[in-house]
């Protein structure tokens, strides 16, 4: 959590467990099978009751301490309990919840036709979470594991659409670098590869285009076993030669 002073985290790691499914559903009731669910999977001990119970006291201890209230205000009015479960009563926002509400609210804006609005929350969305593997220091539980993969794949499929964007509107060196970094995060992902192709042509590497083919399709083939797909291969044979004339068949192809 973030103080004023900078960054502080419990120094157990079920502490740390706890708090970090109830920020991910802050603002919703987090029922206690699932905290159990979370922490000791199907086969939770006999005192899960009990432990548990504990781990929520301890986390509200830190709590207090983080924010300078004693341990009953924050039973009363931050960390309550509810209905079965536990209410979180965050009073600001995480990164990554800011992340979901913005990326949302570019498809928004990207399905009503509004792009450059959309280009710009997507710019957003993707400076406020790099893609890295949140809670990284968290134990992972089925729980924090499921909503973690959800994050992933929305945070790729923002940047997948951001890039397209930007290529689309000819800002080629401008996404060069961030899909270099993105890409070179994601090893195996096709379609960041062929993006990145398409903007090492555009920016007249065709050289360095034919060499990210390359290293996609090794690894493609070493650590999965399969060829890449149609389309990236297509895209291959588009890259072009040294000359001139080929180079600009492939600008306009891939267009």
């Amino acid at each position: 959590m973030w103080t004023g002073h900078g960054w502080v985290t419990p120094r157990r790691p079920k502490q740390r467990q706890v708090l970090a499914l109830l920020i991910l559903q802050a603002g919703s009731i987090v029922p206690t099978a699932s905290l159990q669910r979370e922490i000791w999977g199907d086969t939770p001990p006999k005192t899960a009751d009990a432990t548990l119970q504990l781990y929520i006291t301890q986390v509200r201890r830190f709590l207090a301490g983080v924010i300078g209230a004693t341990t009953r205000e924050v039973m009363d009015q931050v960390l309550i309990t509810r209905h079965g479960g536990y209410l979180l009563q965050a009073p600001e926002s995480s990164d990554l919840d800011r992340f979901s509400a913005v990326m949302e609210s570019g498809r928004n804006a990207a399905r009503a036709g509004r792009n450059d609005q959309a280009a710009r929350l997507y710019a957003e969305a993707l400076g406020l979470w790099d893609g890295s593997t949140p809670l990284a220091g968290v134990p992972h539980g089925p729980l924090i594991a499921a909503r973690i993969r959800l994050l992933q794949q929305d945070w790729l499929a923002v940047a997948g659409d951001y890039f397209e964007m930007e290529l689309a509107r000819g800002r080629y060196r401008n996404v060069l670098g961030p899909l270099m970094a993105c890409a070179g995060q994601h090893p195996l992902h096709e379609n960041l590869h062929r993006q990145l192709i398409r903007a090492l042509i555009h920016s007249g590497q065709p050289a360095e285009a034919m060499a990210v083919f390359s290293r996609l399709r090794a690894r493609l083939s070493q650590e999965l076993g399969i060829d890449p797909a149609p389309e990236t291969v297509q895209l291959r044979r588009r890259i072009g030669t040294s000359s001139g004339g080929t180079m600009m068949r492939a600008l306009r192809e891939t267009a």
